[in-house]
Formats: C-alpha cells, sequence, structure tokens
C-alpha cells in the first residue's frame, strides 16, 4: 500500500471500531480488510502478483504510470492482461537470480 492508501485504510479502522465501541456492537466476522500482499501465494490474481514481485525486486512506483514503465523495463513488456503470466514469470526469474546473488555475497 502507498501512504495515502495506508492513512486511509488506518482512517477506516479507526472509525468502524470508535462506533463499534460508542454503540457497544460487536462483530461477528474477523477484520481483514487492512490485510496486504506479503507472500507471494496469498496474491490471488495475476496483476497482484506482479506487483508483490516488484516490491520483493525494490519497486516502489506511485502511480500507475509509474508501475506500468517499471514493469516495462524490468520485463521488456508491456503491462497488459494478455502479458500477465509472461511479466509473471520474468519477474519471479528476476527475484531468483536476486536471492541467489545475496546468498552468494553473505556466504563470503
Amino acid at each position: 500500500m502507498n501512504a495515502p492508501q495506508q492513512y486511509a485504510s488506518a482512517l477506516t479502522f479507526a472509525k468502524r471500531y470508535s462506533l463499534c465501541n460508542a454503540l457497544g456492537i460487536s462483530t461477528g466476522d474477523e477484520d481483514n480488510d487492512a490485510t496486504t500482499v506479503n507472500k507471494e501465494a496469498d496474491a490471488k490474481n495475476p496483476k497482484a502478483k506482479i506487483v508483490f514481485l516488484m516490491r520483493r525486486l525494490g519497486q516502489e512506483p506511485k502511480t500507475a504510470a509509474e508501475f506500468e514503465e517499471a514493469a516495462k523495463k524490468l520485463t521488456q513488456l508491456d503491462l497488459k492482461a494478455e502479458n500477465y503470466q509472461e511479466i509473471i514469470g520474468r519477474l519471479e526469474v528476476l527475484v531468483s537470480e536476486r536471492e541467489e546473488y545475496e546468498k552468494s555475497n553473505l556466504s563470503e
């Protein structure tokens, strides 16, 4: 999540629980609205997986245009639905290579 989304999420959470506490209302369901994609397995759709992989590569684009540009720079593919699986594959290779590089530098 970017900073404005984090703020909005925290504000929504605070409003919800302030109202529940003031009115003595309890909820029956777990609050998972603020759950972020922290694990690759949690990425339910291709675009979320792309975001997750880009974050693992240190990419934190702030706008959709920056996101598209970063994805294209990393994978040499346009960020279009028909390219999502290929983009994911290329990003996974880059993540794997980066992890191997980091491991080899740690062991020296």
